[in-house]
């Protein structure tokens, strides 16, 4: 094998922002924003905090492999300001869940290598964030997305169909009472959705035009190919439906093979796009 089979990771995500309204037909609007050739941007989280926007992602160092997670902030004109890194553990990082509750603003990584699902708390924002507890251990949940919904917190988590697996093809559901809680209940549906072409979480839940939308990952041509937006039906401790409304394909920037994020913050919208990178 050639040293730089192993030492290129064979694409790169970057990040795609702009200012665009509800649900557009495709990302044709959106900016660019790429990063360094030695590593990726991913899974953005945008917020908007004192009128300013604050992007949290995921950042990949290609050699070695393994995702931290970061922030910059986003100006007006869509240019970026300094990366802070704010979590780096020896296992995996990605998809800071960034949310605000009783006065606090809180993050759930996703961090499956640990076999956990953590809570963080911010002690300074944006950069400064400190473990408060562990709320699911022992399970491969990915990309934990919460949700308010019926007087109950709602967690969705992409499952793997074995131990060890790809986690792209079951979606779980958990409730509680609070999204800082230790006692979460599974869904008696579990798995909620099967199929690896809209299972896994892509953003957060959102509301649009009186529907309830959950992005999903559509890995069913690769990982992490297309977005689609899945309207929630129903949601209860009893009954989950969601049907197909819109899909978002990797055909809005030159060379792209994949796009798995969706996520709004006002009137920005963030997105992500990789494309395969050669040796040179």
């Amino acid at each position: 094998m050639p040293v730089w089979s192993r030492l290129v990771p064979g694409k790169q995500w970057s990040l795609f922002a702009g200012k665009v309204s509800g649900m557009p037909a495709s990302f044709a609007d959106l900016q660019e924003l790429r990063p360094p050739g030695d590593r990726s941007w991913a899974d953005p989280f945008p917020i908007i905090r004192d009128e300013r926007c604050w992007i949290f992602f995921e950042e990949v160092i290609h050699h070695p492999k393994k995702g931290r997670l970061a922030v910059m902030e986003l100006f007006a004109d869509g240019s970026l300001g300094a990366i802070d890194v704010i979590l780096d553990k020896p296992y995996h990082l990605s998809y800071p869940f960034v949310f605000e509750f009783d006065g606090a603003w809180w993050m759930i990584p996703e961090s499956r290598q640990n076999r956990t699902v953590d809570l963080y708390r911010c002690e300074e924002w944006p950069a400064k964030w400190a473990y408060e507890k562990t709320i699911i251990s022992g399970e491969e949940i990915v990309d934990a997305t919460l949700w308010e919904h019926g007087g109950c917190w709602w967690l969705f988590g992409g499952v793997p169909e074995q131990k060890g697996g790809n986690a792209s093809g079951l979606l779980d559901l958990f409730w509680a009472d609070s999204p800082l809680s230790d006692q979460w209940t599974p869904h008696p549906q579990c798995p909620v959705i099967a199929g690896n072409d809209c299972s896994r979480p892509a953003g957060k839940v959102f509301r649009h035009d009186g529907k309830l939308i959950r992005p999903a990952q559509d890995c069913s041509v690769r990982y992490g190919y297309a977005v689609k937006m899945m309207q929630i039906e129903e949601l209860t401790p009893d009954c989950y439906r969601e049907t197909e409304i819109q899909t978002y394909l990797p055909d809005f920037a030159p060379g792209l093979r994949a796009t798995h994020t969706f996520n709004r913050a006002e009137d920005w919208l963030l997105a992500d796009g990789a494309r395969r990178i050669w040796p040179g």
